[in-house]
């Protein structure tokens, strides 16, 4: 018999569900035990989703500035776009000028 850990034991050649006397010790545990595990249980958690969130708002903040350079970046080579193409313009105008004053 190998001892559970609520201290109850069982063997490995039992394939039965556990006899009403096990079953009433089980039901007997005292409530704190039950209480105290399930309080351990959702600090681990909720520290893991706490982590879970943190890494989450660091990737995002990642991403966010990440995503604001290549924009900034786009805004700088249309703003150069804008400013050949007026001085293409300007020069197409001048070439215009000459043509009908020849």
């Amino acid at each position: 018999m190998a001892p559970l850990s609520d201290g109850l034991s069982y063997s490995s050649s039992e394939t039965s569900l556990p006899d009403m006397e096990e079953l009433t010790t089980i039901a007997r545990r005292p409530r704190a035990d039950l209480s105290a595990k399930w309080s351990e249980g959702s600090r681990v958690m909720e520290g893991t989703l706490k982590a879970l969130l943190d890494d989450l708002r660091r990737n995002l903040a990642a991403d966010l500035n990440s995503f604001k350079e290549e924009i900034s970046g786009v805004s700088r080579r249309l703003h150069d776009a804008e400013i050949t193409m007026a001085a293409h313009e300007t020069h197409l105008n001048n070439m215009e000028q000459e043509i009908c004053e020849m």
